[in-house]
Formats: structure tokens, sequence, C-alpha cells
């Protein structure tokens, strides 16, 4: 059933309003994306080279002999590698480190150490997403699935109770997550990152998952998630996990998270 008939025939749950415009689109476009904690190396292989890919193509790697990019990141106890699907077919993936006092590994700590460590040393649960990819060859066709990857990192926010999402970008980038997540500069400038075949500049933005439930509820809905969906992807479903937004806007599962 299309998101127009439902809304039709469903009452939306209180205190989210059902999304108009650019927003009922991407929560269209969401009823065909699935997402997968990808843990054997087979499975891993797929990102790896999607990744390699991308990066190559984006003029960050010369490229690889054996056509695949990992680092000793992806090998992190605390690590989650996302790959989103789109009507079965892999067309993106994202590396998710969920940070905590006693867990610390990830992208961004060894890019901003000082502003990551202080907050951890407080208690703060922390989501740090980096290589962020789509397949190049569909990015500019299908808008909304820099959204579809972005959703997995508040997936996990939620999941986990994080307080923060971050992420290290390069400037251009800014705008999007700024606009997106609602997030704000950690660091005055950029730092130099040079664990790509091309040095770049590097930003630290953390966003407040607080903020992100809020804002969900009201224009950026495709956040939305049920407990299932959350429980499924991160505690070890075996296959693709279906997106479950239009379960919450329909009223057909009730999450009080969203409350």
């Amino acid at each position: 059933m299309e998101m127009k008939a439902v809304a039709e025939n469903m009452a939306v749950p209180s205190e989210i309003l059902y999304p108009t415009g650019l927003t009922l689109g991407v929560v269209d476009f969401l009823n065909d994306v699935s997402y997968q904690v990808m843990r054997t190396e087979d499975q891993l292989e797929d990102i790896f080279r999607l990744r390699h890919d991308t990066y190559k193509h984006a003029g960050y790697l010369e490229g690889n002999a054996d056509g695949r990019f990992r680092d000793e990141l992806d090998l992190s106890p605390n690590v989650h590698n996302v790959a989103i699907y789109l009507s079965g077919a892999l067309v993106a993936c994202i590396r998710l480190h969920l940070m905590t006092a006693e867990q610390r590994e990830s992208c961004a700590i060894g890019i901003f150490p000082a502003e990551i460590n202080q907050r951890l040393d407080e208690g703060n649960i922390m989501v740090d997403s980096s290589r962020n990819c789509c397949d190049p060859k569909l990015e500019s066709r299908y808008r909304a699935l820099p959204l579809a990857v972005i959703r997995a990192a508040g997936l996990l926010a939620v999941h986990a109770n994080a307080k923060w999402t971050l992420a290290t970008i390069k400037e251009g980038h800014i705008p999007f997550f700024r606009r997106i997540l609602g997030a704000t500069s950690w660091h005055d400038g950029g730092v130099q990152y040079g664990g790509l075949d091309r040095a770049t500049t590097i930003h630290l933005l953390g966003a407040s998952v607080e903020n992100l439930r809020r804002a969900s509820k009201t224009k950026q809905q495709y956040f939305l998630s049920t407990p299932e969906e959350r429980s499924k992807l991160f505690d070890g479903a075996n296959g693709p996990v279906p997106s479950s937004v239009r379960q919450i806007l329909t009223g057909e599962i009730v999450d009080p998270y969203w409350a």
C-alpha cells in the first residue's frame, strides 16, 4: 500500500505529524530499504569492495590490488558495519562504533581525542559514524540514499540509549549534517587526516540524540523506528531487516520512545 493511501486510512500516532513534501518522498523510499550488520568475512567482503569503489571514484584512493578497503578499526569489538539494501540489492554502507567509557575505539577519537574523551569520561554513550559510502552509480539517481545511510546511526543510538552521534566529515558535508541531525561543531576548524591516499581536512560534528528524537516526531520522520527493527539489527539477525518507519507512522506499532 502506498504511503499516501495509508495516510487516508489510518491515524498517525499522537504527537507525530504525517510527513509531506520531500520528507514523504524519503519515507516512501525507505519502504524498499533494509539494513544488515555484516559480521562474517564473506559478508564484510561486500562492504569492503563497495567502500573501495566509492573512495576510488571520489579520488581518495588510487586503488588497491585486491579491490577492498579496510583498516584496523573494522576489527574493533565495538564496531557495527552496516549494509544498506534497496529492493534487495546492496547500495550503501556505513561503519558505526558504539563508544562508552570502557570501549573507546573509533575513527573520531583517533583524530579528535580531547573533545571526545572528555565527554566519555562524563559517562556519555556515543555512536561514531565513519566510512559512509553510497554506490557512486546510484547516489545521483536516489537522492534519499544518504538519508537512509545516516538513519543507521540513529538506529544504533536509540538502541544503545546513546546521548550523541558523531560524524567526522569534510567541510562540504557540514550543512547536510547540521540540517538533518541538528549537529554542531565540536572542534574549532578542521584537522588533516592522512588515512587515505589523498590527505583531506576533517571536521568533527556532534548531534544530540534527544534533539533527533524530538525532530523525528515533527519534521524528520525517516528516523522513526520500532524496537523490533533495532533489536533484530544489532542483536544478531542473520539477514536484512526492513525499515519500520511506516509501522510507526501508521500506528501499527506504538513505541513509547517516540511519545
